[in-house]
């Protein structure tokens, strides 16, 4: 069996550049590891870390979560396997963090730069994108059931599929900006599936949900500034890809240091380096 790897060390970040995340460094790595897979855990959920399935590694590893859920305490843990495809047993879980952020995201999953700032707020005024009825406040969980009656019974039986996940969820948000309605719509039309990340204030779908989303009906209202963009989704899966647009760059790289001398001076290390700070 592969050598058990020691469980991460996660540090969180709560500001918007370009979104609330949580970074994963799992060090040291055991010799024998091939390839890692990270797992986010919260609120009786597993899921795979993206960009942190099956990834190869050759030393510590390093990886962002930008699609920690907000509010709620969250774990990580991690699974190596070696050259031979041999799974190690599940690492300890890390230390729990919780992202206090009072903010709603919505954002792209496979794009973290096309986060945008939601508050959670019916206050008129607003520079900044509002969600005038905390997106989530109504949703449906349907289920595919069949009733039959039964010879010599007055009851009758019930049959089912699974219950589904969340549907008829209310997206309504107002804009006061010509900056944050193009903000707005370009998050909601390009993501595939929408990713909502929420604290307490969207009551219905806290922590982390990702959406599909009908029609979207964007109103400007009669000041001809303010806008109300509303849609209708469905909780479905997150998508499998890895990060498309990484927020950092080669080009960042070339604005911190003109050498690569002066980037060792800067980062001692490769998941320093990785990180930037």
């Amino acid at each position: 069996m592969t050598t058990q790897p020691p469980a991460p060390t996660i540090v969180e970040h709560t500001d918007w550049t370009p979104c609330p995340r949580i970074e994963v460094h799992v060090t040291p790595m055991p010799g024998d590891a091939d390839t890692i897979t990270v797992y986010r855990v919260w609120g009786g959920q597993r899921q795979v870390v993206r960009g942190a399935s099956g990834a190869v590694v050759a030393g510590d590893f390093f990886v962002v979560d930008y699609e920690a859920p907000f509010g709620v305490p969250v774990t990580y843990s991690c699974v190596t396997k070696n050259t031979a495809g041999t799974a190690s047993t599940t690492s300890d879980a890390s230390s729990p963090l919780t992202l206090a952020v009072t903010q709603i995201a919505l954002q792209d999953p496979l794009d973290p730069t096309s986060a945008v700032a939601v508050a959670p707020s019916t206050s008129p005024g607003q520079t900044t994108p509002v969600s005038r009825r905390a997106t989530g406040s109504t949703a449906t969980y349907s289920i595919q059931a069949t009733i039959s009656p039964v010879a010599g019974s007055a009851l009758p039986l019930a049959t089912g599929d699974v219950r589904q996940a969340a549907s008829g969820v209310p997206i309504d948000v107002r804009t006061e900006t010509e900056d944050a309605a193009t903000a707005v719509r370009n998050v909601l039309t390009q993501a595939w599936p929408l990713c909502i990340r929420s604290g307490p204030a969207a009551q219905m779908l806290p922590g982390l949900v990702y959406l599909a989303l009908s029609d979207i009906t964007e109103t400007l209202r009669p000041n001809g500034v303010s806008r109300i963009f509303t849609a209708t989704a469905a909780a479905v899966l997150p998508p499998g890809q890895s990060i498309v647009v990484s927020p950092r760059t080669y080009a960042d790289l070339l604005d911190e240091a003109a050498t690569y001398a002066d980037l060792l001076t800067l980062y001692p290390t490769y998941l320093r380096l990785q990180a930037g700070h």
